[in-house]
């Protein structure tokens, strides 16, 4: 992939970011993508085209008994890097939420009886990342209510959601989505 395919991908990637997440995570996606090396030999100003480099070493075909992947131990620890705080990965589908009533529920069950019955509402704005099997694997705080015990609570309830995977090229992809959990004392 040249330079400009990469620069035309990260300006689609980055509108993409705006809509969904921080400026911040936009300007990693493009400082990251308009960054890479070059492809193809390189061209000196006065002369002839630098030496290509040698071919890497081939990788032998995998052995009989073992597995033509990564092991599940690097992906466990790839995925716990990527969930460890937000960070954007592109997807062609987005996730959706599995179980509303659930999650519904669970916000009634985790929503503290003192502040429903003083009136105290509040939504917490809240991180959560997506395994590519669709599972739950971290929560954080995007935005506090205000209120801290609201904020635990919504941590919590942010847990039961479960989600169809995110899908890139074809690919289930772990990600991160930002939700609201809005607490009600009269929902």
């Amino acid at each position: 992939m040249t330079i400009l395919s990469w620069m035309t991908y990260a300006i689609t990637v980055g509108r993409r970011v705006l809509r969904a997440t921080s400026f911040a995570s936009t300007a990693l996606v493009v400082v990251a993508c308009a960054t890479l090396p070059p492809t193809g030999p390189a061209v000196g100003v006065d002369g002839p085209e630098a030496p290509a480099p040698p071919d890497p070493e081939p990788t032998p075909p995998p052995t009989a008994g073992t597995p033509d992947t990564v092991p599940a131990r690097d992906l466990l620890a790839a995925l716990q890097d990527l969930c460890a705080q937000p960070t954007f990965t592109p997807y062609d589908v987005a996730p959706e939420v599995r179980n509303v009533e659930e999650v519904r529920q669970a916000l009634n069950r985790e929503y503290p009886p003192v502040l429903r019955d003083a009136g105290i509402e509040g939504t917490v704005i809240t991180w959560i990342c997506i395994t590519d099997t669709g599972d739950v694997a971290n929560v954080l705080v995007n935005r506090p209510s205000g209120v801290p015990q609201l904020d635990e609570a919504g941590l919590r309830a942010a847990r039961v959601f479960e989600f169809t995977p995110a899908i890139n090229q074809g690919r289930n992809v772990a990600v991160w989505v930002s939700i609201p959990m809005t607490f009600q004392a009269n929902p």
